[in-house]
């Protein structure tokens, strides 16, 4: 049984063997160029750039952010590595100065110079590219921000503040705290223990934050950290999750399974594995909570007119995003089908596969459950499998119907069952219950998503004994639609004498 504490559900497969209106809100942790650990919400390309920076071959991850973010919104981590530093700068009673070196976790920060006012740190751990224009009237601050960009001072932001609890003639709060509060740049810092005078601050000179360090590269304990922010579903609720390097696999899963039960995940095999090496990578891992993919993908980078190597798990992932009309119902691979959304890639130019897979390793790769992701000839760059983790086959072991399963007990749970807590278990709630049902059922029937449904919610399984340990029960049987895994073509030639009707 799974569900929260007063609304459970369980799952029964009697399916056997097998051969539009939700929140598709990604999460991805992504080594990245600058960035926090604290998941950030973006929800355009401009928000990848202002908290994380800008892709490269050194942060090719950034690439499957800015890839779903097209689509819809995403959470995102950037994980530190060991020796990460904040660069910044102190404001005193009569200048501004940087920091003569890096400085550990802001949020922590104790002052131990008494003559500074207050202190800016960046927002995150990067190579320094802020500068600052500082100047007071009375005991009010303005603040320019600047950017470094190819060596030009670039323009950001003006912030009117105070340390004092005051407002402006508009009413607005002043108090600094509240002035950057959730500030994509800065963060600032008071000196609780500063006796001295109100800084005076005329000059206007920009000073450069200095002291910056982005670290060592993060390694699988740092991703594990971070994905531990995503056991709190009510903060931090996602749809899809994204493990574009593959080192995530395991705690991808967990979080679904004990977290955020109506979510999917989405893994690659590690760079450098061909097919077999990417069966043996596999592991023994048996769950329909993830799908796995391998194949990555040389593309261009019109950031830096050069080239990096990409693992598609954010190109996948905006496939999923556009599944959301259609109650996630569809498959995300092969050919898309006129508006139909299928497993076509086509967000970044490509250079080239890192493996052309032959006929014997596509069977094989499909029996390990594993999604190879293919250049065709024709159609271009795909998804070319469509199977969840799960080893031995049902419905389930298939992407669209997986999703398709959480999209209705997500729905069923929240909008029915929630709605029937410490009601009576009467008729009138039963028939209730069975109504609003199916009539959430009826437009995916109706679009032939699902085979067949059949809502049950009456004294048949309401019984005495559900009724005495106080259970309002409400089955729904569902079939699952089939799609065509294997195609077959028949040519049957006739003589010319024949005729082809008499045959048919």
């Amino acid at each position: 049984m799974a569900g929260s504490y007063r609304s459970q559900f369980q799952e029964q497969d009697l399916a056997g063997f097998i051969s539009p209106t939700g929140n598709e809100t990604g999460a991805m942790l992504i080594n990245s160029p600058k960035g926090a650990e604290i998941p950030v919400k973006c929800t355009s390309e401009n928000d990848i750039f202002t908290y994380f920076g800008t892709p490269s071959a050194s942060y090719p991850e950034v690439f499957e952010a800015l890839s779903y973010v097209q689509e819809a919104p995403l959470w995102v981590s950037s994980p530190h590595g060991d020796g990460v530093l904040w660069g910044g700068l102190d404001v005193k009673s009569g200048t501004v100065e940087a920091f003569a070196s890096g400085r550990v976790d802001p949020v922590n920060y104790m002052h131990s110079d008494a003559t500074v006012s207050h202190s800016f740190f960046a927002y995150s751990p990067y190579t320094d590219d802020l500068k600052m224009n500082i100047t007071t009237s009375g005991t009010k601050y303005t603040l320019l921000l600047y950017k470094v960009e190819s060596g030009n001072d670039v323009y950001l932001n003006t912030y009117n503040y105070s340390l004092s609890r005051e407002k402006d003639n508009f009413g607005k709060q002043l108090y600094i705290d509240d002035v950057f509060t959730n500030n994509p740049y800065v963060i600032p810092k008071v000196n609780s223990s500063y006796s001295g005078a109100s800084p005076l601050l005329s000059a206007t000179t920009k000073i450069a934050f200095v002291g910056g360090a982005r670290g060592d590269t993060p390694v699988e304990a740092d991703y594990s950290r971070c994905w531990d922010y995503f056991k709190k579903p009510n903060k931090y609720p996602a749809k899809t999750f994204m493990d574009v390097n593959g080192l995530g696999r395991t705690y991808i899963n967990t979080i679904i399974a004990s977290y955020q039960y109506y979510s999917h995940g989405i893994s690659v095999v590690p760079f450098g594995n061909d097919y077999e090496d990417a069966i043996t990578a596999r592991g023994a891992l048996d769950t329909d909570n993830l799908s796995l993919y391998t194949n990555w993908r040389k593309i261009y980078d019109p950031y830096n007119d050069s080239y990096a190597w990409i693992s598609n798990v954010g190109s996948v992932g905006k496939n999923y995003a556009l599944m959301e009309p259609f109650y996630d119902g569809l498959a995300p691979a092969g050919i898309s089908e006129g508006s139909n959304p299928g497993g076509q890639i086509s967000d970044w130019r490509t250079i080239e596969m890192e493996y052309d897979y032959d006929d014997t390793a596509l069977q094989l790769l499909d029996e390990a459950q594993i999604n190879p992701v293919i250049l065709d000839e024709l159609y271009g760059v795909m998804a070319y499998g469509n199977k969840t983790m799960q080893v031995s086959l049902s419905d389930t072991s298939y992407i669209q119907t997986r999703r398709i399963y959480n999209y209705v007990i997500e729905k069923v749970v929240t909008q029915v069952l929630k709605r029937t807590e410490f009601k009576n278990i009467d008729t009138i709630h039963m028939n209730k219950a069975k109504s609003m049902t199916d009539t959430l059922l009826s437009p995916i029937l109706a679009e032939e998503l699902l085979a067949e449904a059949l809502v049950v919610c009456d004294t048949t399984n309401n019984t005495s004994v559900t009724r005495t340990n106080r259970q309002f029960v409400l089955d729904v049987y569902v079939k699952a639609q089939v799609d065509a895994e294997f195609t077959i073509l028949n040519l049957i030639r006739v003589g010319q004498n024949t005729v082809i009707a008499t045959l048919v």
